[in-house]
């Protein structure tokens, strides 16, 4: 389980650090795209006719990222808490057990007799 946390926690950030630059890219596309249309102006008559021509030209690439980047974030987010909780709880053992033996004979553990001797 523990190589598949690390392996997660690679893939999101390695991911958060790719994104915003293909982002970037593809926004520069996106404006380029508008630039041989004449502006937003050529591209339609109000802004949500522009904005799905420009999506339409340049495949919606510049939605998706952002999108995809929107679900990375908030997946690192609950990688992070789950990667917390954990971490807080410590790991997860057994129930420690003494070997020591002491000089009256007790070895760290209570028998049903000693609890009875003690009033337990």
């Amino acid at each position: 389980m523990q190589e598949q946390l690390l392996e997660k926690y690679e893939y999101l950030m390695n991911r958060l650090e790719a994104l915003p630059n293909a982002i970037s890219e593809a926004q520069q596309m996106e404006r380029d795209v508008i630039e041989r249309a004449g502006g937003w102006s050529g591209l339609g008559k109000n802004e949500s006719e522009r904005k799905m021509a420009a999506d339409q030209m340049t495949g919606g690439e510049v939605s998706r990222l952002t999108d995809e980047f929107s679900g990375v974030r908030y997946a690192a987010n609950l990688h992070a808490s789950l990667l917390q909780y954990l971490a807080a709880n410590g790991p997860v053992t057994a129930w420690p057990t003494s070997t020591t033996q002491y000089a009256n004979g007790f070895n760290g553990t209570a028998s049903l007799a000693d609890a009875e001797a003690i009033g337990l």
